[in-house]
Order: structure tokens, then C-alpha cells, then sequence
């Protein structure tokens, strides 16, 4: 298992791609001094950003309500970062994000493999061929 020294999240806002004083909010992965931006579909005034906190200021019920959604993406990665370190796989801001999209492909082991040929393979293969498969 390759040690990690550093896991990290954080919001920014893009003001280059804003409209009419709006700006996607975006969340910064940072694993091992490597980046990963994830757009998560949010716009807020940028007016009311607050960069050192990543997040709104205000108390204006809107302001709350995604300050509250912030606050549940930081812990849905910090849970997959959590359940990656304990799985022993490898962490990096690929894997973490595939895992947030839920883009993970199980493992295949070789007796699915081989139930998964057995059953593409019945319709074309004739049964004393198909036999020798069965014992394996």
C-alpha cells in the first residue's frame, strides 16, 4: 500500500466562467500535491464568497442551504478517502473522484470469468467442449 501524505478539500469559485455576478462553485481534491477540480453545479454571488472559509457569508436562507450542501460533498469525500485508506487501495484524486461519481468497476476474479465464458459460450460451443470448462 502506497503511504499518503497529504489529502485535502477545499471550494473555489471560477469568476472567469460567472454570469451576471454568478460563479460555479467548484471543489479543489488535493492528494499528494496533486489537484483534481470537480464542478459541483452550484452558482453563488460572488459578492458573498467567502475564500478563505469556501464558503457563503451571509445568513439568508439560499446562503444556508448551500453552505449545507458544501458541508455534505466535504463529507461524502473525506468518507471515500476514509473507506479507500481502509480498503488499502491506492488514494489519488482520480480514484477519489470516480468513487464520488460512482464510477468504480468491481473486481474481477477468475471464477466469474469463467461462469461469465460458460454462459456466452453454451449457445456456440457444443456440450462436449462446454464440459471441460465445468470441471475447471
Amino acid at each position: 500500500m502506497k503511504t499518503l501524505k497529504s489529502f485535502g478539500v477545499h471550494f473555489t469559485i471560477r469568476a472567469d466562467k460567472g454570469k451576471e455576478g454568478n460563479a460555479p462553485v467548484y471543489t479543489c481534491i488535493t492528494a499528494n500535491k496533486k489537484r483534481s477540480y470537480i464542478a459541483i453545479k452550484q452558482f453563488v454571488d460572488i459578492n458573498y464568497w467567502d475564500n478563505t472559509k469556501g464558503a457563503l457569508k451571509g445568513t439568508r436562507e439560499d446562503f444556508k442551504q448551500i453552505n449545507k450542501y458544501l458541508q455534505d460533498v466535504r463529507l461524502t469525500l473525506g468518507d471515500i478517502y476514509q473507506q479507500l485508506m481502509l480498503s488499502g487501495k491506492r488514494v489519488t484524486t482520480q480514484s477519489v473522484k470516480d468513487h464520488f461519481f460512482g464510477n468504480v468497476e468491481e473486481a474481477q476474479t477468475l471464477s466469474s470469468l469463467f461462469e461469465y465464458h460458460n454462459e456466452t459460450a453454451s449457445s456456440t460451443l457444443k456440450w462436449s467442449t462446454l464440459k471441460h470448462y465445468y470441471v475447471t
